[in-house]
Protein backbone atom coordinates (compact mmCIF):
# COMPACT_ATOMS: atom_id res chain seq x y z
CA UNK A 1 0.00 0.00 0.00
CA UNK A 2 1.36 3.58 -0.31
CA UNK A 3 2.20 5.82 2.32
CA UNK A 4 -0.34 8.51 3.32
CA UNK A 5 -3.78 8.55 4.23
CA UNK A 6 -5.89 6.71 1.71
CA UNK A 7 -9.04 7.26 -0.11
CA UNK A 8 -9.00 11.77 0.00
CA UNK A 9 -11.37 13.28 -1.49
CA UNK A 10 -10.94 17.25 -1.43
CA UNK A 11 -14.16 18.84 -2.20
CA UNK A 12 -13.79 22.54 -2.82
CA UNK A 13 -15.53 26.01 -3.76
CA UNK A 14 -11.63 27.09 -5.50
CA UNK A 15 -12.60 29.93 -7.67
CA UNK A 16 -14.39 31.55 -3.98
CA UNK A 17 -10.77 33.33 -3.13
CA UNK A 18 -7.61 31.86 -2.24
CA UNK A 19 -6.85 29.54 0.67
CA UNK A 20 -8.25 26.98 -1.60
CA UNK A 21 -5.71 26.72 -4.12
CA UNK A 22 -3.33 26.52 -1.34
CA UNK A 23 -4.53 23.81 0.66
CA UNK A 24 -5.01 21.65 -2.42
CA UNK A 25 -2.18 22.51 -3.44
CA UNK A 26 -0.43 21.96 0.05
CA UNK A 27 -2.16 18.28 0.39
CA UNK A 28 -1.06 17.09 -2.38
CA UNK A 29 2.77 18.32 -2.41
CA UNK A 30 2.83 17.08 1.03
CA UNK A 31 3.19 13.38 -0.23
CA UNK A 32 0.76 12.63 2.94
CA UNK A 33 -2.24 11.57 1.26
CA UNK A 34 -3.66 9.23 -1.51
CA UNK A 35 -5.87 11.60 -3.70
CA UNK A 36 -8.62 9.56 -4.81
CA UNK A 37 -9.74 12.56 -6.64
CA UNK A 38 -11.19 16.39 -6.52
CA UNK A 39 -14.65 17.58 -6.35
CA UNK A 40 -15.48 20.94 -7.09
CA UNK A 41 -18.59 23.48 -4.98
CA UNK A 42 -20.65 26.15 -5.66
CA UNK A 43 -20.22 29.18 -3.30
CA UNK A 44 -23.30 31.35 -4.53
CA UNK A 45 -25.92 29.26 -2.44
CA UNK A 46 -26.01 32.27 0.26
CA UNK A 47 -27.01 34.41 -2.65
CA UNK A 48 -30.36 32.34 -3.85
CA UNK A 49 -33.73 32.59 -2.31
CA UNK A 50 -35.41 30.01 -0.55
CA UNK A 51 -36.56 26.95 -1.64
CA UNK A 52 -34.27 25.86 -3.96
CA UNK A 53 -34.80 28.33 -6.47
CA UNK A 54 -33.03 27.89 -9.62
CA UNK A 55 -31.16 31.47 -10.32
CA UNK A 56 -28.42 33.05 -8.11
CA UNK A 57 -28.27 36.84 -7.55
CA UNK A 58 -24.26 37.37 -8.60
CA UNK A 59 -22.36 34.54 -10.26
CA UNK A 60 -23.77 31.61 -11.77
CA UNK A 61 -22.24 28.40 -12.21
CA UNK A 62 -19.73 28.77 -9.48
CA UNK A 63 -19.15 25.05 -8.93
CA UNK A 64 -17.86 25.16 -12.82
CA UNK A 65 -15.76 27.61 -12.31
CA UNK A 66 -14.00 26.05 -9.21
CA UNK A 67 -14.00 22.93 -11.44
CA UNK A 68 -11.66 24.62 -13.99
CA UNK A 69 -9.29 25.98 -11.35
CA UNK A 70 -9.34 22.51 -9.50
CA UNK A 71 -8.08 21.15 -13.21
CA UNK A 72 -5.39 23.70 -13.42
CA UNK A 73 -4.10 23.01 -10.08
CA UNK A 74 -4.18 19.44 -10.97
CA UNK A 75 -2.22 20.25 -14.52
CA UNK A 76 0.68 22.46 -12.66
CA UNK A 77 1.42 19.39 -10.37
CA UNK A 78 1.48 17.07 -12.96
CA UNK A 79 -1.53 15.29 -11.31
CA UNK A 80 -3.83 15.85 -14.71
CA UNK A 81 -4.87 12.11 -14.60
CA UNK A 82 -6.98 12.70 -11.01
CA UNK A 83 -10.54 12.40 -11.62
CA UNK A 84 -11.65 15.95 -11.19
CA UNK A 85 -15.18 15.96 -11.02
CA UNK A 86 -17.61 19.39 -10.30
CA UNK A 87 -20.76 19.06 -7.98
CA UNK A 88 -24.09 20.90 -8.10
CA UNK A 89 -24.95 24.18 -8.39
CA UNK A 90 -27.94 24.75 -6.01
CA UNK A 91 -28.35 24.14 -2.72
CA UNK A 92 -30.41 20.77 -1.30
CA UNK A 93 -33.61 21.43 0.14
CA UNK A 94 -34.16 19.63 3.35
CA UNK A 95 -36.47 19.47 6.28
CA UNK A 96 -36.41 16.64 8.97
CA UNK A 97 -38.93 13.99 8.15
CA UNK A 98 -40.48 15.83 5.13
CA UNK A 99 -41.16 13.77 2.10
CA UNK A 100 -40.36 16.60 -0.41
CA UNK A 101 -36.61 16.52 0.32
CA UNK A 102 -35.03 18.00 -3.10
CA UNK A 103 -31.04 16.87 -3.55
CA UNK A 104 -28.84 18.29 -6.24
CA UNK A 105 -27.93 15.22 -8.41
CA UNK A 106 -24.33 16.07 -9.56
CA UNK A 107 -21.43 14.31 -10.69
CA UNK A 108 -19.40 14.85 -7.76
CA UNK A 109 -21.94 12.81 -5.76
CA UNK A 110 -22.31 10.24 -7.64
CA UNK A 111 -18.56 10.24 -7.70
CA UNK A 112 -18.44 9.89 -3.78
CA UNK A 113 -20.89 7.49 -3.71
CA UNK A 114 -19.23 4.95 -6.46
CA UNK A 115 -15.87 5.54 -4.14
CA UNK A 116 -17.65 4.88 -0.68
CA UNK A 117 -19.28 1.78 -1.81
CA UNK A 118 -16.16 0.03 -3.50
CA UNK A 119 -14.38 0.26 0.13
CA UNK A 120 -14.08 -2.75 1.78
CA UNK A 121 -15.50 -2.83 5.56
CA UNK A 122 -13.77 -0.96 7.95
CA UNK A 123 -12.35 1.30 5.72
CA UNK A 124 -13.63 5.15 4.98
CA UNK A 125 -13.58 7.87 2.37
CA UNK A 126 -11.74 10.64 3.93
CA UNK A 127 -13.47 13.88 2.84
CA UNK A 128 -11.84 17.16 3.58
CA UNK A 129 -14.64 19.88 2.63
CA UNK A 130 -13.59 23.24 2.19
CA UNK A 131 -17.20 25.03 0.71
CA UNK A 132 -20.81 24.35 1.12
CA UNK A 133 -21.65 20.96 2.42
CA UNK A 134 -24.06 20.25 -1.07
CA UNK A 135 -22.37 17.65 -2.76
CA UNK A 136 -21.91 15.28 0.55
CA UNK A 137 -25.75 16.39 1.14
CA UNK A 138 -26.74 15.37 -1.88
CA UNK A 139 -24.77 12.22 -1.83
CA UNK A 140 -26.14 11.21 1.91
CA UNK A 141 -29.78 12.05 0.72
CA UNK A 142 -29.81 10.15 -2.21
CA UNK A 143 -27.63 7.39 -0.47
CA UNK A 144 -28.31 6.94 3.17
CA UNK A 145 -26.05 4.22 3.98
CA UNK A 146 -22.58 5.84 2.61
CA UNK A 147 -22.49 7.94 5.68
CA UNK A 148 -21.02 5.11 8.02
CA UNK A 149 -18.41 4.71 4.73
CA UNK A 150 -17.12 8.55 4.75
CA UNK A 151 -15.13 10.77 7.86
CA UNK A 152 -16.22 13.98 6.88
CA UNK A 153 -13.48 17.15 7.50
CA UNK A 154 -15.31 20.17 7.28
CA UNK A 155 -14.14 24.49 7.65
CA UNK A 156 -17.49 26.36 8.45
CA UNK A 157 -19.41 27.42 11.01
CA UNK A 158 -18.45 29.02 14.37
CA UNK A 159 -18.29 27.84 17.79
CA UNK A 160 -18.57 29.71 21.30
CA UNK A 161 -15.81 27.24 23.76
CA UNK A 162 -17.07 29.08 26.57
CA UNK A 163 -20.62 28.63 26.17
CA UNK A 164 -20.53 25.83 23.89
CA UNK A 165 -23.19 27.47 20.94
CA UNK A 166 -23.00 27.32 17.60
CA UNK A 167 -22.89 29.67 15.10
CA UNK A 168 -24.05 29.36 11.77
CA UNK A 169 -23.85 33.13 9.90
CA UNK A 170 -20.88 32.01 8.18
CA UNK A 171 -20.01 31.79 4.54
CA UNK A 172 -19.47 28.09 3.93
CA UNK A 173 -22.36 27.07 5.76
CA UNK A 174 -24.66 29.94 4.86
CA UNK A 175 -24.22 28.57 1.31
CA UNK A 176 -26.15 25.67 2.00
CA UNK A 177 -27.76 25.85 5.23
CA UNK A 178 -29.96 22.88 4.60
CA UNK A 179 -26.75 21.08 3.36
CA UNK A 180 -25.33 21.79 6.99
CA UNK A 181 -28.65 20.46 8.70
CA UNK A 182 -28.39 16.38 6.73
CA UNK A 183 -24.73 16.45 7.74
CA UNK A 184 -25.66 16.98 11.71
CA UNK A 185 -28.43 14.65 11.51
CA UNK A 186 -26.94 12.18 9.79
CA UNK A 187 -25.96 9.54 12.73
CA UNK A 188 -23.46 7.27 11.18
CA UNK A 189 -21.41 9.85 9.58
CA UNK A 190 -18.20 10.57 10.95
CA UNK A 191 -17.96 14.61 11.67
CA UNK A 192 -15.15 17.14 12.20
CA UNK A 193 -15.69 20.82 11.88
CA UNK A 194 -12.91 23.28 12.31
CA UNK A 195 -14.93 26.56 13.44
CA UNK A 196 -13.89 30.00 11.59
CA UNK A 197 -12.74 30.91 14.68
CA UNK A 198 -9.90 28.11 15.06
CA UNK A 199 -9.41 28.09 11.59
CA UNK A 200 -8.61 31.76 11.40
CA UNK A 201 -5.79 31.79 13.59
CA UNK A 202 -3.79 30.97 9.82
CA UNK A 203 -2.89 34.10 8.73
CA UNK A 204 -0.37 35.23 6.00
CA UNK A 205 1.30 38.58 5.53
CA UNK A 206 0.36 39.37 1.59
CA UNK A 207 3.67 41.28 0.80
CA UNK A 208 5.61 39.18 2.59
CA UNK A 209 4.33 35.97 1.05
CA UNK A 210 3.98 37.81 -2.59
CA UNK A 211 7.99 38.78 -2.12
CA UNK A 212 8.49 34.86 -1.58
CA UNK A 213 6.48 33.82 -4.43
CA UNK A 214 8.24 36.29 -6.93
CA UNK A 215 9.97 34.70 -9.85
CA UNK A 216 8.85 31.17 -9.33
CA UNK A 217 7.24 29.23 -11.89
CA UNK A 218 4.05 26.51 -11.88
CA UNK A 219 1.55 26.75 -9.07
CA UNK A 220 3.94 29.18 -7.47
CA UNK A 221 3.54 31.40 -10.13
CA UNK A 222 -0.15 30.57 -10.34
CA UNK A 223 -0.77 31.10 -6.23
CA UNK A 224 1.04 34.30 -6.79
CA UNK A 225 -1.03 35.50 -9.74
CA UNK A 226 -4.51 35.01 -7.77
CA UNK A 227 -3.21 36.57 -4.49
CA UNK A 228 -2.55 39.68 -6.36
CA UNK A 229 -5.71 40.06 -8.32
CA UNK A 230 -8.12 39.28 -4.96
CA UNK A 231 -6.14 42.14 -2.92
CA UNK A 232 -5.48 44.90 -6.02
CA UNK A 233 -7.40 47.74 -5.16
CA UNK A 234 -7.73 46.86 -1.05
CA UNK A 235 -5.67 47.91 1.95
CA UNK A 236 -5.53 44.54 2.83
CA UNK A 237 -2.28 43.40 4.97
CA UNK A 238 -3.02 39.78 5.14
CA UNK A 239 -5.23 36.68 4.47
CA UNK A 240 -6.52 34.04 6.26
CA UNK A 241 -5.79 30.59 5.28
CA UNK A 242 -8.98 28.69 6.58
CA UNK A 243 -8.70 25.61 4.46
CA UNK A 244 -5.16 25.19 4.67
CA UNK A 245 -5.72 25.17 8.54
CA UNK A 246 -8.02 22.23 7.93
CA UNK A 247 -6.38 20.48 5.53
CA UNK A 248 -2.56 20.62 7.68
CA UNK A 249 -5.05 19.70 11.04
CA UNK A 250 -6.19 16.57 8.72
CA UNK A 251 -2.66 15.51 7.91
CA UNK A 252 -0.64 15.98 10.56
CA UNK A 253 -3.49 15.71 13.62
CA UNK A 254 -0.40 16.74 16.17
CA UNK A 255 -0.52 20.45 15.36
CA UNK A 256 -4.81 20.60 16.63
CA UNK A 257 -6.46 19.86 19.99
CA UNK A 258 -10.20 18.18 18.88
CA UNK A 259 -12.76 17.81 21.56
CA UNK A 260 -15.68 16.30 21.38
CA UNK A 261 -19.26 18.50 21.70
CA UNK A 262 -23.43 18.02 21.46
CA UNK A 263 -24.51 19.20 17.86
CA UNK A 264 -26.61 22.01 18.16
CA UNK A 265 -30.13 22.23 19.30
CA UNK A 266 -32.07 22.23 16.64
CA UNK A 267 -30.13 18.95 14.98
CA UNK A 268 -30.80 15.26 15.72
CA UNK A 269 -28.19 15.25 19.18
CA UNK A 270 -25.61 13.32 18.95
CA UNK A 271 -22.00 14.22 19.18
CA UNK A 272 -19.18 15.09 17.10
CA UNK A 273 -15.97 16.32 16.58
CA UNK A 274 -14.86 20.05 16.62
CA UNK A 275 -11.01 21.78 16.53
CA UNK A 276 -10.28 23.79 19.40
CA UNK A 277 -7.04 25.15 18.44
CA UNK A 278 -4.15 24.55 15.52
CA UNK A 279 -0.29 25.05 15.39
CA UNK A 280 -0.35 27.85 13.08
CA UNK A 281 3.62 28.25 12.97
CA UNK A 282 4.25 25.21 12.13
CA UNK A 283 1.67 25.42 9.10
CA UNK A 284 2.93 28.02 8.08
CA UNK A 285 6.34 26.91 8.44
CA UNK A 286 5.40 23.43 6.70
CA UNK A 287 3.63 25.56 3.64
CA UNK A 288 6.13 27.22 2.57
CA UNK A 289 8.81 24.78 2.63
CA UNK A 290 7.00 22.04 0.68
CA UNK A 291 6.26 25.24 -1.92
CA UNK A 292 10.14 26.40 -2.01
Amino acid sequence: MKPGIPHVIIDADTDNELDDVLAISAAIQSGAVQITGITASQWEGGNMKPGGNMKACKIEKTAYTSWLVNKIILLLLNMEDTPCLKGAEFPVVYGRGEKENVLQKNLASDFLIKKAGELPDGEKITLICLGSLTNIASAILSNPDIAKKISLYWVGTSYDFKNNTWGRVEFNAANDQDALDVVLDATDLELHIMPNNVSGKLRFDNQKSLARLEGKKGISAFIKERWESIIEGHNWTSWTMWDLALVYAVIYPQWAEEKVVHTPPENIQREVNIYSNINSKLMSEKFWADLE
